[in-house]
C-alpha cells in the first residue's frame, strides 16, 4: 500500500512538473511549451510569426533573430549585464541572452527606448516614436513631445522576451536600450527622471495563453511626464541612469535590404502577394508605405519590388528648372514637424536616404540633403 501511495505521488508531482508537455495536449489555440520562455505569451496583434510555428518557420533549433546583426553591448571586463549575467550562463550565447531573457528586475518589470543608430536602418522606428527624453525643455513641457525614440515596458520581467520579438518584426530598428524598474524599485520609470512617457505591455497569465488578443495597455501607460524639480539640473544633460540596471542592444531589429550601385535592381515580374494575379509590384507601388513592409514567402515585398519601394540607386543629378529648394510641403510619414528641419537635425545622411510616397526624402530636401547641383 505504502508502495503504490508513493508511485501515485511521484507520478502527480511529475505531471505537475510538466503539465501539458506533450504536443498531443492543446491549451487554448496553441500547445504549452517546454522550454524557455515558460510559457506562450504572444497575443493576436503581436507581429511576426506564431511562436509555436518557429521550428517550421525558422528551422529546427534557429532562433528569429538568427542572423541579425543584433549585438549585446558587455561591460569593459566582458561581462554581461548584472540582470542579464543567469540569462547568459543559462544561453552561452550574450547576444541571445540580451535578445531573450529570461531578466532578473526582482519582479519590479523592465522599460526599453530605441533611438535611432546612424549606421542601421530605422525602417519603421521613424514612424513609431513616442516619447522625448527629460533632457529637453520640450519634454518637461509636454508628453506630446515625442522626438527621441520609442519607449515600451512592463511592470512584469517574464514580458520582456515578447515585447522584444513583436518589436523586432514591426521594424523597430535602432540602439535598445533597456533599465530595470518600471514602476517599482529605486530610480523607476514613473519618478519622471528618464522619459516624459512610455507604453505598457503586460504579462499574459499562463491560463490565458491561446486567449489573448493584445497585450498592450494603454491604461498602464507611462504618462506622467518628467518632473518638473528636475528640469533645473538636468536639460541639457545626459539622463540619469544606473548602469548595473541597464543594457543595451545594438543594429535591433530586421535590417531591410540594400542595393550598390551597378548591381541588378528591377522588380520581380512573377510576384503575385497571397497567390492573387492582380497583387503585382504594380499593387504594390500604389501604396508603397505600407505594402513594401509587408511579408509573402519569407522575404519582403520590397526585396521582390526594390524600383517600387525605392531601393534602387538614385541619381543625385538635380532638375533643369534651375531652382533647387526644399519642398515646405513635406512632412515624412504625414507625421507633423517631420519636415525638412527634421531631416537635417541629425542622422541626416540616413533620413535623407528613406523613401516616402514614391521619393526619397533628398528629393523632397535637396538643400537639406545637400544634392543640390
Amino acid at each position: 500500500m505504502k508502495m503504490i501511495s508513493f508511485v501515485l505521488l511521484l507520478c502527480f508531482s511529475t505531471a505537475a512538473q510538466s503539465r501539458l508537455s506533450t504536443a498531443d495536449e492543446p491549451r487554448g489555440r496553441r500547445m504549452q511549451v517546454t522550454s524557455f520562455p515558460a510559457y506562450d505569451q504572444q497575443c493576436d496583434k503581436d507581429d511576426g510569426p506564431r511562436f509555436e510555428n518557429d521550428d517550421a518557420t525558422f528551422g529546427v533549433g534557429v532562433k528569429y533573430h538568427s542572423g541579425g546583426s543584433a549585438t549585446a553591448i558587455l561591460s569593459d571586463g566582458g561581462e554581461c549585464a548584472d540582470p542579464l549575467k543567469n540569462a547568459c550562463s543559462i544561453h552561452n550565447d550574450n547576444t541571445m541572452a540580451y535578445l531573450e531573457g529570461p531578466i532578473d528586475c526582482g519582479g519590479n518589470g523592465f522599460f526599453c527606448t530605441v533611438v535611432e543608430q546612424s549606421d542601421w536602418e530605422p525602417r519603421e522606428l521613424l514612424r513609431n516614436y513616442n516619447f522625448g527624453y527629460c533632457n529637453t525643455t520640450e519634454a518637461f513641457a509636454s508628453t506630446d513631445y515625442e522626438e527621441s525614440g520609442h519607449c515600451h515596458g512592463s511592470d512584469d520581467d517574464t514580458a520582456y522576451y515578447w515585447l522584444l520579438r513583436d518589436h523586432w518584426f514591426r521594424q523597430y530598428n535602432g540602439r535598445m536600450r533597456c533599465c530595470c524598474n518600471w514602476k517599482s524599485g529605486d530610480d523607476n520609470l514613473f519618478e519622471g527622471s528618464f522619459t516624459n512617457r512610455c507604453d505598457y505591455r503586460r504579462a499574459i497569465p499562463e491560463r490565458r495563453q491561446g486567449d489573448c488578443v493584445s497585450a498592450n495597455r494603454n491604461g498602464g501607460n507611462f504618462e506622467g511626464g518628467c518632473a518638473a524639480t528636475l528640469e533645473a539640473t538636468q536639460v541639457g544633460q545626459p539622463v540619469p541612469e544606473d548602469d548595473a540596471k541597464c543594457w543595451e542592444i545594438t543594429h535591433f531589429g530586421q535590417p531591410k535590404p540594400v542595393i550598390a550601385e551597378g548591381e541588378p535592381c528591377e522588380d520581380d515580374p512573377t510576384l503575385q502577394f497571397l497567390n492573387i494575379p492582380q497583387r503585382d509590384c504594380t499593387w504594390v507601388g500604389r501604396n508603397p508605405e505600407r505594402r513594401c513592409e509587408r511579408e509573402w514567402q519569407g522575404k519582403d515585398l520590397m526585396e521582390y519590388c526594390p524600383e517600387m519601394c525605392g531601393l534602387c540607386p538614385v541619381s543625385d543629378e538635380g532638375d533643369d528648372s534651375g531652382v533647387c529648394e526644399d519642398d515646405p510641403s513635406f512632412l515624412f510619414g504625414g507625421v507633423a514637424r517631420r519636415n525638412c528641419a527634421w531631416a537635417g537635425r541629425r542622422n541626416t545622411e540616413l533620413r535623407c536616404s528613406r523613401f516616402w510616397n514614391g521619393k526619397r526624402v533628398n528629393e523632397y530636401c535637396p538643400v537639406t540633403c545637400g544634392t543640390c547641383p
